[in-house]
């Protein structure tokens, strides 16, 4: 949290390196992936940190110990994976940072234990705004059973909701649950005309054959479609395509035609189509 020129000033030799955060992104999606086959309840926190819903996944693959190893697989030795279990996120999250390379820590079940883990731990590690950090050890406040031992009303008063977040997380009381996100799925289908035509009733022809035969899928029958992407081929080595979000999605080639057909009906073709 500590912001780049403070960090600078705070260590005058240290050298900047350029992050390649779209090699770090694609590196660390197919960690996500790999651990969406162990488990389907996977949350995405940013780069380096997921939280997984293990919630019998131990009497599925024979314990938590297997649970772990099959996790820690999910990513190369070199980016160091680590493993945290608790009750909730928050101190997973303490417990995983904290173990030792290839390793996992489970924290004690229990309110007691929670707290008592916690509380050697710094204040650093609260996701509170780098300012209020700041504040807690301008306060003499340097650990989670400093701020534990503090009354919740005052912390609230000084540093207003994240005092209190801090105060709550800091014994263990995190109700955040593990957030899947939906998935887009995608189906693409092609089509080739018999020969290149500019007539809008041709194109028309064109997208209801492609609709039946993607609401024909398997992985289309009981969903929903809102995003259709048209594009078109013209005649003289030119591209045109059409962007079509629906306002009640699709459920069936039909429904979906109908909407099509209204929006591209106002639409004027840059030249022959030679395929859809």
């Amino acid at each position: 949290g500590m912001p780049i020129s403070r960090a600078v000033s705070k260590y005058p030799d240290a050298v900047l390196l350029k992050a390649d955060i779209q090699r770090y992104k694609k590196m660390f999606g197919r960690v996500i992936s790999n651990l969406e086959k162990i488990s389907p309840s996977v949350e995405e926190d940013g780069l380096g940190k997921a939280y997984i819903d293990m919630i019998s996944l131990g009497r599925l693959y024979g314990g938590d110990a297997k649970v772990v190893s099959r996790i820690l697989d999910a990513a190369p030795d070199f980016l160091q994976p680590r493993v945290g279990i608790a009750e909730s996120k928050f101190p997973a999250y303490v417990a995983a940072a904290n173990s030792l390379q290839g390793r996992a820590i489970k924290v004690p079940k229990g309110p007691v234990g929670v707290t008592n883990f916690l509380s050697p731990f710094s204040v650093d590690m609260l996701p509170v705004s780098w300012n209020t950090i700041v504040a807690l050890h301008q306060f003499k406040i340097h650990t989670m059973g400093d701020i534990v031992a503090h009354d919740i009303g005052s912390l609230q008063a000084r540093f207003g909701y994240e005092g209190r977040r801090a105060w709550q997380l800091s014994q263990g009381i995190d109700t955040d649950i593990v957030v899947t996100p939906k998935k887009e799925y995608v189906i693409s289908e092609y089509v080739l005309l018999p020969f290149a035509s500019s007539y809008r009733e041709v194109l028309f022809a064109a997208t209801d054959t492609l609709l039946r035969r993607a609401y024909a899928r398997t992985g289309l029958k009981g969903r929903y479609a809102n995003s259709f992407s048209l594009v078109c081929s013209i005649t003289g080595d030119s591209v045109w395509s059409k962007e079509v979000i629906v306002k009640e999605p699709s459920g069936s080639a039909s429904s979906a035609s109908f909407s099509l057909r209204s929006i591209l009906a106002e639409v004027d073709l840059p030249g022959p189509i030679e395929d859809v």
